[in-house]
């Protein structure tokens, strides 16, 4: 069975995959730039102000960390799923051209009546 490539669905997958990453690095990028500001340049000197931009340099660091993991993870789920798919077409294009040796093939009955596996011999196989 020949699969059709479904280009848009490709394109989307391709979109998706580099929007995550651009996202992930904007945001990085955002929080690295404004740290040095908020704290080095700008000093703080009031107590209530500092603990709250602690707090929100806390939680975006927080934030720029989960959103670091969820992008990683789908990109080890999206090569995952290359990987299955690609797994799944060498098992077939295996089976339509005879590479495929099924487990039926690879069985046979003893004289008892017993199931015993075919294990070929290369040796054998040079002399047919």
């Amino acid at each position: 069975m020949q699969e059709e490539l479904n280009f848009r669905e490709l394109e989307a997958r391709i979109k998706r995959r580099y929007s995550n990453r651009t996202e992930i690095l904007s945001n990085l990028v955002a929080f690295v730039a404004t740290m040095p500001v908020v704290w080095v340049i700008w000093q703080p000197q009031d107590e209530n102000l500092r603990m709250f931009l602690a707090l929100g340099s806390v939680g975006w660091f927080i934030g720029v960390v989960v959103h670091g993991v969820v992008a990683f993870m789908k990109e080890v789920q999206e090569r995952a799923l290359e990987r299955a798919i690609s797994e799944e077409r060498e098992l077939r294009r295996s089976m339509t051209t005879g590479d495929y040796k099924t487990k039926r093939d690879r069985l046979t009955l003893s004289d008892d009546g017993e199931v015993l596996e075919v294990v070929e011999d290369p040796a054998e196989e040079m002399r047919r």
